[in-house]
């Protein structure tokens, strides 16, 4: 069996009545009459044969009595339909795709910016890292200057109170000494001139009254003696 499907027959060197019999005895019940013609400029004979048929089959019937024939593929209507509605499903396919390339390279340009944004957000954040290292080093660096300063601060703080406290004991002592030595100095001169006054009282009594102005000089020149 040949293949089946709607052709054309173009037959040349065979009458009308021979191809309608061989199609009426094969194909009658595919065939469509109104669509039966002869060229009457030549001995060639046109007809459609609707529906499916056995086209190698046909072919050879129609090759004993002609010539020449030529079978073409007739497209039914329905499926032109759907050829045109496969070349629209196409056509719109191929813009979707052609849509969809567009936005591919769009993302793809997106990407690389982003990548690019990305791979500069990775080296900022590194820097900032060293960034945020070198400055936690500084400032321990800080932190253990500031403690040896401290520690250096209340070493000084301490001499200084030590000098201080010295410093102060010293002057202590050597204004009591002072003071301790006139005190003795003034007791002595009070001791000394209540000795002499006794001694005048006890010369008075014994020589009266002659003398007094003697006595009265010597009274004042020790007054003197004391301030």
């Amino acid at each position: 069996m040949g293949d089946k499907k709607q052709v054309k027959l173009k037959v040349r060197g065979a009458s009308e009545t021979e191809v309608k019999n061989v199609l009426r005895q094969e194909f009658k019940e595919s065939i469509d009459y109104r669509n039966f013609s002869k060229n009457p400029e030549s001995s060639s004979l046109k007809v459609e044969v609707r529906g499916t048929m056995d086209v190698g089959k046909l072919y050879e019937r129609l090759k004993k009595m002609a010539s020449s024939v030529k079978i073409e593929s007739v497209i039914p209507d329905d499926v032109k339909e759907e050829i045109e509605r496969y070349k629209k499903d196409l056509e719109r396919m191929k813009r979707q795709k052609e849509d969809l390339e567009l936005k591919l390279r769009e993302k793809r340009e997106e990407k690389k910016v982003l990548q690019a944004d990305k791979t500069a957000a990775e080296e900022e954040q590194k820097r900032l890292k060293r960034d945020k290292e070198n400055l936690n080093l500084k400032v321990d660096t800080k932190r253990k200057e500031n403690r040896r300063l401290e520690e250096e601060n209340k070493k000084l703080q301490r001499k200084i109170k030590d000098l201080e406290q010295k410093h102060k004991g010293g002057t202590s002592i050597e204004y009591h000494g002072v003071e301790v030595h006139q005190k003795m100095n003034h007791m002595h001169q009070e001791v000394h001139m209540h000795e002499v006054v006794r001694k005048l009282k006890i010369s008075d009594n014994d020589h009266g009254n002659a003398n007094g102005r003697g006595h009265g000089q010597l009274l004042q020149q020790l007054g003197h003696g004391r301030n």
